[in-house]
């Protein structure tokens, strides 16, 4: 992002050094970064995001430390990596609204995330054994391949799982119908019509057509 490190540059009056090379932490070699610039006169990381407007809401106002919680990560690894007490971000918002936030170190947020980066490593990476799946999307890329025949049998827990995962989707397509004929219905009675009022004259649904180019 040359033209936002200039921008930056030019509302601050700092000057920023664009990293070529992945720095390496000095007390805990797994971890390492790769920051965008770095500001020498205030020994201070600088980190430059393009905000889509839709995400605008996550961010604080002007200069302040509300920024999204994964950038919050992101600038407590990278105050530990290059060890300084504060990590700049500059965003632009659509390409145009350009604001700058300020993430002063935390070393109680830094040690956790030390913490769990080396047990990862140590009980992941390093033994080659992949972390349990968080969701049904992770069980596909864990598990990608069945071997042919094998099977697994189920203990209590996985059978009452089993049980309600078959009420849960029968509840579930029940609704889907209940759904689909509510919508025929009310559709059916409004016909052409674009608005359903209310017996009111409250706004209740729309229907319109949409012509897509």
């Amino acid at each position: 992002f040359p033209s936002h490190d200039k921008e930056f540059e030019t509302q601050t009056g700092w000057s920023v050094v664009r990293e070529k090379s992945t720095r390496t932490s000095t007390t805990h070699p797994i971890l390492i970064g790769n920051i965008d610039g770095f500001i020498p006169s205030v020994n201070a990381v600088l980190e430059v995001k393009n905000v889509n407007p839709f995400n605008a809401w996550m961010w604080g106002e002007d200069e302040s430390d509300e920024i999204p919680e994964y950038y919050l990560y992101q600038c407590a690894h990278y105050a530990h990596v290059y060890n300084v007490q504060n990590v700049y971000l500059a965003a632009f918002f659509g390409g145009s609204r350009f604001k700058v936030y300020l993430y002063e170190r935390n070393m109680g947020l830094e040690k956790i995330l030390v913490e769990k980066a080396e047990a990862f490593w140590n009980n992941h990476v390093v033994p080659k054994v992949p972390p349990k799946p968080e969701d049904y999307e992770d069980c596909g890329k864990v598990y990608a391949r069945s071997i042919a025949q094998s099977e697994y049998v189920a203990d209590q827990d996985i059978q009452e799982s089993i049980n309600e995962l078959i009420s849960v989707q029968a509840s579930i397509k029940d609704m889907s119908e209940k759904e689909n004929s509510l919508k025929t219905k009310i559709c059916s009675a409004m016909e052409s019509n674009e608005i359903l009022l209310s017996m009111n004259g409250d706004k209740l649904a729309t229907w319109k057509t949409q012509t897509a180019k």
